[in-house]
């Protein structure tokens, strides 16, 4: 699995083997929050809208790729 992310004024885009996979509009974005739970993995991402988007996986390898590729493209 091949996951990248890129990011611009507009949007935060991940990509899984070359197709889009999450789209994130920069307007509103305040951050993200994740965290475990038994045999799921979450990512919440947050919206000064209060319309949070909730994100579950049950693979932890794709829960690690899509966090370290978004920490390496946002803003520390």
């Amino acid at each position: 699995m091949d996951v990248k992310c890129t990011r611009d004024w507009h949007s935060i885009r991940v990509y899984i083997d070359k197709t889009l996979y999450l789209y994130i509009p920069m307007k509103g974005f305040e951050g993200l929050q994740s965290w475990m739970d038994d045999d799921r993995f979450f990512i919440e991402i947050y919206k000064t809208s209060g319309k949070n988007m909730l994100l579950e996986y049950r693979e932890r390898d794709k829960w690690e790729q899509i966090l370290s590729k978004l920490n390496e493209i946002l803003p520390k």
